[in-house]
């Protein structure tokens, strides 16, 4: 007997997340729980998706988990204005920092002048016990409310044994704050045991006060990385006209359902996906294709939610409502790949995982040395010196390397129509050396004309028959040489036909009854391999044809060869600039089609690609992908059809277009929206240079810590009139993140002139 375990998913709120490394603390955390399947957690929007076994675990107590690390979690709900809420969490964080920022800042201000009272005559006059007992009072509430992040974290790593960027900043300032509430208050004790007393409280205050300004800074930039889930998030409506009993009621986007009739009006955004049941109108699809110009929408038209409808009247049938929206979709794949990580960016968390550890240990051997090699004010250097390398090994700037880049880069990918389904797609990419593409919907424009049909001699069929036939049965296929078919028979006015059966061979052809008889539409090699004989005058016609660029389709009834169909469409205009700009790049360049070998070789001629790979099937291509990893390294498969899935998932990377079928695009790694392969260049100089950016973050993170941490320790001291402030360790460490942040904002102009 086999037991089946049912999983359950919960979506949670995080609060509290400030780097990379609370995301792995997290995730490490909820695998190690009884009964949790699967966590992923998202710096970038602040959630985690856990799945897990509810015989095992209730949903509260995962919840219960996370908080037990520190961090607030709550199950986000479904039917609402994410967007919104998203801008309100960023307004709140800033706020927030802010706030504390300039109490910290206005407190560090009082304290600083106290501390410096040799520069103001009116401080000298203070009794040094008063003035300490001032700064004291001062420094509590700057290190209690505006450092409170900072105690929390010091509690995570005493109590935990948890040890991350705040639980640094919480030793060092608490361990000035401490030493100096001794001096401050029982100085004469201190002398009478031969230690002297000294107040590090301007380095305490100035310590929080300049993380604090860091931190502030950092969210701001951290809010700008995130533009472009929020712009996708604005065009969902919150509202919507449902016609009900013949009247306009506005309801919630939540509260309609499949089957219901939406109103929308000129000017306003479609709310739902669906079909136009009356009017028609010109509408924006923009946000969906990349083309400026509206689209004519009329009756059986199919409509996208957060589209624009801009002159008439439309009623709509909602078909997809709610997350399943094409809009929706698109908004949670950006948002769930702005949450994964790349290799690069474990590899960092590994780092960050051992170097905090490991400065706790620098900190304390530093420490040590003072005390012993320091003489009569040993505790004090030791104090002084184990407090700066703590705030100056801060591995903010290393955890915030990697996230802000991947999700700027993939932000400003998405505001062009380049989505990336993760941070490994990201980086795959850059490692490509090859592209192989598939020619029809790809290279070409997708948007075939019927030219020609051709009937042999002692034919029972007409033009119009042989048509009504092989459209009614290409209505049930998905590639996209079906819509010739469609279009000519509503040219010509002839109805469809209903099928007895129905079965698509992906990358060769239909096979169907009508009315009784057996009908084949397909390639030539998929009629032959189904024993039908080709009549001389149809092979004749047939190359003649291919010398045209015309692609064939053959309709056989029982077996028998009754008609061709020759079927045109053109290169699309961007072919020849992207192939050119990848082959300049040093890129193998291949076509891999189903179509005849000499109607492959024509358009490779066209664009000048060496290697061609004809009358291939889906499997077929899959394994051609497989042979040029083979032969040539990583290769990226781009193909919008469902015979080029199978290569699509066997790629390094898989690019699809978003006007192809729903299979290819789950299949692939990258979508372009614009359904254009025109984005190709732009989304591979964004994909380097992301990387390129995110390598010299780490570089900078790493230099930084190495230089700057013997410094700290006072190994130059003895050589050199140079003492290194816990002061300045925490401007030098507040300013290494704002520089790794600003240099990763930098992408928000990657690939400029290429995005066409």
């Amino acid at each position: 007997m086999t037991n089946t375990v049912t999983s359950h998913t919960v979506e949670l709120s995080i609060d509290g997340m400030h780097c990379a490394s609370c995301v792995s603390k997290i995730e490490d955390r909820l695998h190690k729980t009884p009964g949790v399947m699967e966590a992923k957690v998202n710096f970038a929007t602040r959630e985690a998706s856990v799945v897990f076994d509810p015989a095992k675990i209730r949903k509260d107590k995962i919840s219960s988990v996370i908080k037990g690390l520190g961090y607030q979690a709550k199950p986000m709900e479904k039917e609402t204005d994410w967007g919104a809420q998203e801008k309100e969490r960023h307004f709140k964080e800033q706020r927030e920092l802010a706030l504390k920022f300039w109490v910290a800042a206005a407190l560090s201000a009082v304290i600083m002048v106290l501390a410096m009272h040799e520069i103001f005559p009116f401080v000298m006059r203070i009794p040094e016990f008063t003035r300490n007992l001032i700064q004291l009072i001062l420094a509590t509430p700057l290190q209690f409310y505006a450092g409170g992040r900072f105690i929390q974290g010091l509690g995570r790593f005493l109590f935990r044994f948890r040890a991350d960027m705040d639980s640094l900043i919480g030793l060092g300032t608490v361990t000035a704050y401490l030493s100096s509430a001794l001096a401050a208050l029982f100085p004469d004790f201190l002398l009478r045991h031969g230690i002297t007393p000294h107040v590090y409280f301007e380095t305490q205050a100035g310590i929080i006060a300049f993380i604090l300004l860091g931190f502030y800074l950092e969210a701001k930039a951290r809010g700008r990385t995130s533009e472009a889930l929020l712009k996708l998030a604005s065009l969902q409506l919150k509202s919507a006209h449902l016609l009900r009993g013949g009247r306009e009621v506005e309801v919630s986007v939540f509260d309609i359902r499949p089957g219901d009739m939406i109103a929308v009006k000129p000017g306003e955004r479609l709310p739902v996906d669906g079909l136009v049941s009356r009017g028609s109108s010109g509408v924006d699809e923009s946000m969906m294709t990349g083309e400026s110009l509206p689209v004519e929408k009329k009756a059986g038209d199919w409509v996208f939610s957060g589209t624009v409808n801009q002159t008439g009247y439309l009623v709509i049938e909602a078909k997809k409502v709610g997350e399943e929206t094409a809009l929706s979709q698109m908004i949670q794949l950006v948002r769930q790949a702005m949450g994964s990580r790349a290799a690069v960016a474990r590899l960092a968390d590994r780092v960050s995982a051992v170097f905090v550890p490991l400065v706790l240990v620098i900190a304390a051997v530093t420490f040590g040395a003072w005390v012993y090699w320091g003489g009569s004010q040993g505790i004090t250097q030791g104090i002084y010196h184990f407090i700066t390398v703590l705030i100056v090994a801060c591995p903010c700037a290393l955890g915030l390397a990697t996230p802000t880049a991947l999700v700027t880069g993939m932000g400003r990918g998405a505001t062009q129509g380049v989505l990336f389904r993760s941070g490994e797609a990201l980086e795959k990419l850059c490692l490509v050396k090859a592209f192989l593409f598939d020619k029809t919907g790809t290279l070409t424009q997708g948007r075939p004309r019927l030219l020609q049909i051709i009937l042999p001699s002692n034919n029972p069929l007409d033009e119009d028959k042989a048509l009504q036939m092989a459209a009614s049965v290409e209505k049930g296929s998905e590639h996209r040489l079906a819509l010739a078919f469609l279009k000519e028979v509503e040219e010509r006015g002839l109805k469809l036909l209903p099928l007895d059966s129905f079965e698509a061979v992906p990358g060769k052809g239909v096979k169907a009854t009508l009315q009784g008889e057996k009908l084949l539409v397909g390639t030539e090699v998929f009629l032959r391999e189904n024993g039908v004989s080709m009549e001389a005058l149809l092979k004749a016609h047939a190359d003649e044809l291919q010398e045209k660029w015309a692609t064939l389709v053959f309709l056989a009834v029982e077996k028998r060869a009754l008609a061709l169909f020759a079927i045109h469409d053109p290169l699309r205009p961007e072919s020849q600039r992207v192939i050119e700009y990848l082959k300049d790049k040093g890129l193998k360049v291949g076509l891999i089609t189903g179509d005849r070998e000499l109607m492959a070789r024509k358009v490779a001629e066209s664009l000048k690609i060496d290697s061609v790979f004809a009358e291939v099937p889906p499997e077929g291509k899959a394994k051609k992908v497989e042979e040029w990893q083979t032969e040539v390294g990583s290769v990226a498969m781009v193909g919008d059809g469902i015979n080029d899935a199978p290569a699509l998932a066997a790629a390094d990377v898989g690019i699809s277009l978003a006007s192809g079928t729903d299979v290819a695009r789950e299949a692939a790694d990258i979508t372009l929206l614009k359904g254009s392969i025109g984005l190709i260049p732009f989304a591979l100089e964004l994909a380097k240079k992301t990387f390129r950016v995110i390598r010299q973050n780490l570089f900078w993170a790493f230099f930084y810590n190495i230089v700057l941490i013997p410094v700290a320790a006072g190994v130059l001291e003895p050589f050199v009139a140079f003492r290194f402030s816990p002061l300045w360790a925490s401007i030098a460490m507040a300013a290494s993140s704002v520089t790794v942040v600003a240099n990763s904002l930098r992408l928000k102009k990657a690939g400029k002139g290429l995005s066409k």
